[in-house]
């Protein structure tokens, strides 16, 4: 089986696509692909805060890896469950483009 892309959310310059998503769950392979307009970089720049600040880096792992428990097949809510802390983060360290 070869499932094609499946578009899951569209906003002004951003568009996010997966494959590999079965009715019940995970197929062996899962890929996501986001989409954005050039210099549109703020996970970029989240992800150097969190390598410059291990105790933020744990933190978020440790957000993670509990939503991973509760929204194991969910993507959407384990999405939603992270942004607070995401958009937490480029607030106070002004990593808006």
């Amino acid at each position: 089986m070869n499932p094609e892309w499946e578009l899951r959310w569209k906003e002004e310059d951003r568009a996010f696509l997966v494959k590999g998503y079965g009715q019940d769950g995970f197929l062996d392979k899962v890929y996501h692909l986001h989409v954005r307009k050039k210099g549109d970089i703020e996970e970029v720049k989240f992800r150097d805060v969190l390598i410059e600040n291990p105790k933020l880096a744990k933190q978020y792992e440790r957000l993670k890896l509990d939503l991973e428990t509760t929204y194991k097949y969910d993507r959407e809510g384990y999405t939603a469950g992270k942004t607070k802390f995401i958009k937490d983060i480029i607030k106070e360290y002004s990593l808006h483009n």
